[in-house]
């Protein structure tokens, strides 16, 4: 996450801007952040060339959104 927002330029963190430019950059958020990069590295992995272990590894990714969403937003509220 850290690294995409400072490969694309991120204001710093409590920016007055920072909500704005999430929503410009990452329309699907930190959810879909971490889904196309789990898809861009799959493409990149000749390991995974076979479909079912892709299949798999997309299954068990979203079976651990819901547990990644309450950490980032237990993050985001002690901030």
């Amino acid at each position: 996450m850290l690294d995409a927002h400072r490969l694309h330029g991120g204001p710093p963190w409590g920016s007055p801007t920072l909500v704005g430019f999430w929503k410009r950059e990452f329309p699907s958020g930190i959810i879909g952040l971490v889904r196309d990069e789990v898809t861009r590295s799959l493409s990149l992995d000749a390991s995974f060339s076979d479909a079912r272990q892709a299949v798999r590894l997309r299954r068990e990714i979203d079976e651990a959104v819901p547990s990644l969403a309450s950490t980032v937003a237990a993050l985001l509220r002690h901030t």
